[in-house]
């Protein structure tokens, strides 16, 4: 027990600093900076080594309120984003963020390898929400994470809202859906040899 605590005491801390030095180069960018005050996203700026290349496509599956995008947006500002969000209230906020954006494309859908509707188990904190259930460990291990509900959404084939034509080289696909990795890999197999990265 004494072993697992210093885990989550170790976890809680290396969370803080990232946030803290996130958050300092967050101030330094002024459309990150922006996007802060303004709507309170903390862009992704920890993947700036995959990001920072001449990408044409950005595909980010697991969109959330847009950290990865603004991220993308930030390195990679000549792309054109196609995001993915099943959520209403992140995909609201992540409009909000990219108002005015045409090069920016949000589908409120998860991606995966059926079309169906599902059932996403909701986080308190949203970004931690998932298309599997939430399991006492993991509010054990992050603190605040526990499911809080459960909301039908929509799943489908990333071929369901893209096609070949829509995906210019180079491109780079991003997954961030708490565990359904697999799942929606198998839902992007159609259009996988279109990526780059």
């Amino acid at each position: 027990m004494a072993i697992h605590l210093q885990v989550i005491k170790l976890t809680f801390f290396s969370l803080l600093m990232l946030r803290l030095k996130k958050f300092q180069i967050i101030l330094m960018l002024p459309v990150l900076r922006r996007a802060f005050f303004q709507h309170l996203v903390m862009a992704g700026v920890e993947h700036k080594p995959v990001i920072n290349r001449p990408l044409s496509t950005v595909v980010d599956i697991g969109a959330n309120r847009g950290q990865f995008s603004l991220a993308a947006r930030q390195w990679a500002p000549q792309s054109k984003i196609i995001s993915f969000e099943p959520l209403a209230a992140p995909a609201a906020l992540f409009r909000k963020v990219f108002a005015g954006d045409d090069s920016i494309k949000l589908y409120e859908a998860a991606i995966g390898p059926t079309a169906i509707d599902d059932v996403m188990h909701i986080s308190a904190r949203d970004d931690s929400s998932s298309l599997l259930p939430i399991s006492s460990l993991q509010d054990e291990i992050f603190p605040g994470t526990n499911e809080i509900g459960t909301v039908s959404v929509r799943v489908a084939p990333l071929g369901t809202f893209i096609n070949e034509s829509d995906i210019a080289a180079p491109a780079m696909l991003k997954l961030d859906v708490q565990g359904y990795e697999l799942d929606a890999l198998r839902g992007c197999e159609s259009l996988l040899h279109k990526f780059d990265w």
